[in-house]
């Protein structure tokens, strides 16, 4: 019920809202409008967070995204609308956050583009670069075109009852986009370019460095291509242990006379490399452990209790909830080396002082 209540999922990019139709024919209660209003409040809450600390490594981490070639412009703005949601919440909408069928501005990020263009919360889109739009997904279609052109924004809003057009040049950011996924599970996931965070660690994070970290290291698996590297991997790994199982399979129906079906051995094979293909190597991630100290100091984040974090995630056998340990296992030889890390890094910050 917790997800049909909040009635939408925020992708925290450029400038994407998503939202989710929820079930048709479902009453909604008016205990559970005002149960959705308190979650919405508090994912608001959530997202302004997590973005605050996405935009700053974002867009500090700038150089050392064009070394891995990742680099996308960057707006700082969201938007939403009450067009997919129940009918019962589109009017607790209106009412309580003044939210209609019209693209509205979500989310400002404090000295973005957006922000610095005079965009403000609750203004509502009637037109980008002159063109009307009236959905969210119009919205981003027009921003995207202009974006992939390099080229600024023109924003016809309405705001208090008055039309005001405002113009937005994008900054050069690094080219992942940021997903607040709502469950309680402490867990994060890259597809090679989309970060997903579940508000579970979110709220496990104690300090927006925790939460600078975790970014950090996901958009150096990014900006590295861990993701599409073992997806060719397993691709390949499955294409070749599954060609010996279709041997193998082959062989033993000849053995036994056809009493075994064709098909185990080979599917073994592609089984392995789907798992090749999901999962982390240990170099990949101390390959991401390193550059996310840069990424963290680079945005002006302390990294001095990364570490720590790390070792707080492994050591959590109280949650069941916590996925994070198994997909990010934090092992003794990605210890060292962040320990290495760090001491190089102490050792550069001596030598910048001492010059």
């Amino acid at each position: 019920m917790r997800i049909l209540l909040l009635g939408f999922v925020l992708v925290l990019t450029a400038c994407a809202t998503q939202t989710h139709q929820p079930e048709t024919g479902v009453e909604i209660s008016e205990a559970q409008q005002e149960e959705w209003v308190v979650e919405t409040q508090k994912w608001l809450r959530d997202a302004a967070r997590l973005e605050s600390v996405f935009f700053k490594i974002l867009t500090k981490g700038i150089d050392y995204c064009e070394k891995q070639d990742h680099t996308a412009p960057y707006f700082g703005i969201q938007f939403w609308s009450n067009q997919r949601l129940h009918s019962s919440l589109q009017q607790v909408a209106q009412s309580k956050f003044n939210l209609g069928s019209e693209p509205q501005i979500l989310i400002v990020v404090p000295t973005s583009p957006a922000d610095s263009a005079g965009l403000r919360v609750n203004d509502k889109i009637l037109e980008i670069n002159g063109v009307g739009v009236q959905t969210v997904s119009d919205t981003q279609k027009k921003i995207n075109e202009a974006k992939a052109a390099l080229q600024p924004v023109s924003f016809t809003i309405l705001r208090a009852g008055e039309r005001q057009t405002l113009v937005a040049s994008p900054v050069s950011g690094c080219k992942s986009q940021i997903a607040l996924v709502n469950n309680d599970t402490i867990r994060t996931a890259t597809d090679g370019e989309t970060i997903q965070i579940t508000r579970g660690l979110l709220h496990f994070a104690q300090s927006d460095e925790e939460i600078a970290a975790i970014i950090s290291h996901q958009l150096a698996h990014n900006a590295r291509k861990h993701h599409r590297t073992n997806k060719i991997t397993g691709g390949v790994g499955g294409i070749l242990i599954g060609s010996v199982g279709v041997a193998a399979d082959t062989a033993l129906a000849i053995v036994t006379g056809g009493i075994f079906p064709i098909g185990i051995f080979a599917g073994i094979g592609w089984d392995a490399g789907h798992s090749m293909a999901g999962g982390i190597s240990d170099s990949q991630l101390q390959l991401a452990d390193r550059d996310s100290l840069q990424l963290m100091a680079t945005a002006g984040y302390e990294t001095d209790n990364v570490i720590q974090f790390w070792q707080r995630v492994q050591d959590d056998a109280s949650n069941n909830l916590n996925d994070l340990r198994n997909s990010h296992p934090f092992s003794q030889d990605r210890l060292k080396a962040m320990e290495l890390a760090q001491e190089e890094k102490a050792k550069e910050n001596l030598y910048s002082r001492l010059k």
